[in-house]
């Protein structure tokens, strides 16, 4: 894997060629496909109304975020922890990976 920074690739803010024609396709049509979501959540089968609701919420408002819960144990404190990742990185340049 290459260490450094990435000289590769697309640069931040260029838009994906491959994927414009699709996405200016779809965006042609987005109103008629949000009416078609809308009228999911009207379904019979409760399946698909759920998944049109929670594909309607995600659009509008975005997904909600997700907890993360990290136990790092010890002292918490920000030079404690920068601490902690740097012995880690001393450790792994030795070639001790901590594992055995």
């Amino acid at each position: 894997m290459a260490q450094g920074r990435k000289t590769g690739g697309r640069q931040r803010g260029t838009p994906n060629r491959a994927t414009a024609g699709l996405k200016a396709a779809f965006q042609k049509h987005g109103d008629d496909l949000v009416k078609a979501l809308l009228a999911l959540t009207k379904d019979k089968d409760p399946r698909v109304r759920l998944s049109a609701i929670q594909a309607a919420l995600d659009r509008g408002w975005g997904r909600p975020a997700q907890a993360v819960a990290v136990n790092v144990g010890g002292d918490t404190s920000v030079a404690a922890l920068m601490e902690r990742i740097n012995g880690r990185s001393r450790g792994i340049e030795r070639g001790d990976h901590g594992d055995g």
